[in-house]
């Protein structure tokens, strides 16, 4: 049927009879339309929303129904509403339909802060499958979004986030620095520039700040600028100064800490 639509267009119905034989025949004319760019672009406003809806719909047991709807995203086929409701799928039909990270991307920061590991597990093992070069395509500020959730489920004990962080650790290549800022720079101090530890896997992100030393720099001044969000124990501040001089290309970071632990430490 896809092959005869190619052939004589689909011009012989109006668009009003094209919404009401897609909402007559849904999983028929899925198949046909979100198969073919070319013929999707011929039906109307209803009949395309209409196709739309149902795959969202139904994507929770039919997962590759998102991969299709993949394919009008990169070609800007979805209006903002549409959008808006694939951004509200699971991230289990997301990760089960093996999306692109960007395409995923709202999808993916909703389950990396969700506090459920399995929603957050599904996320990483998502990034973790898809190749390192879909993260160059998020914005500079998604990219560092990216890094700071990945560190905070990691923080909060996802298994998958820190199998992932760790990965990262161990071979840096093809990573944006935007996404290494937004791990290490996590660890430290939050986007409201207030400082206080993430320390758990402080050592994994020490090791990512090694790759890209230029941010030393960066975070020390943010770090000396910045205000204390909670109290922190003297042993805890102490054993992160200590492995940052262990690197002696942070030796400005391992000053500044040192400089303002009384402040840094405790709340006024």
């Amino acid at each position: 049927m896809r092959a005869f639509l190619s052939s004589v267009g689909i011009s012989f119905y109006t668009s009003t009879q094209w919404h009401d034989f897609c909402s007559r025949y849904p999983q028929t004319t899925q198949a046909i339309f979100l198969s073919d760019i070319t013929l999707f672009q011929q039906l109307g406003g209803l009949a395309k929303n209409y196709i739309i809806n149902y795959s969202l719909s139904q994507s929770a047991l039919r997962p590759t129904l998102l991969e299709k709807l993949q394919n009008l995203i990169e070609s800007n086929l979805l209006s903002q509403p549409q959008l808006r409701r694939f951004n509200e799928s699971t991230i289990y039909s997301v990760a089960a339909a093996g999306l692109k990270v960007p395409i995923a991307f709202p999808v993916i920061i909703e389950a990396l802060k969700s506090h459920n590991w399995y929603s957050q597990n599904s996320a990483a093992t998502l990034i973790d499958t898809n190749d390192r070069a879909q993260i160059g395509e998020l914005t500079p500020a998604d990219r560092e979004l990216l890094g700071r959730n990945i560190l905070q489920a990691a923080q909060g004990d996802s298994g998958s986030s820190i199998e992932l962080l760790s990965k990262y650790a161990e071979d840096p290549s093809g990573l944006p620095v935007e996404l290494i800022k937004g791990i290490v720079f996590e660890c430290f101090i939050n986007e409201q520039n207030q400082f206080r530890l993430k320390d758990a896997h402080a050592l994994e992100a020490l090791r990512l700040l090694a790759s890209h030393p230029e941010l030393v720099a960066e975070l020390s001044a943010a770090i000396a600028v910045s205000t204390p969000k909670s109290f922190i124990e003297s042993a805890d501040y102490d054993a992160l100064v200590t492995a940052i001089s262990e690197y002696d290309e942070f030796s400005v970071l391992a000053e500044t800490l040192a400089t303002n632990k009384s402040r840094l430490r405790t709340l006024e």
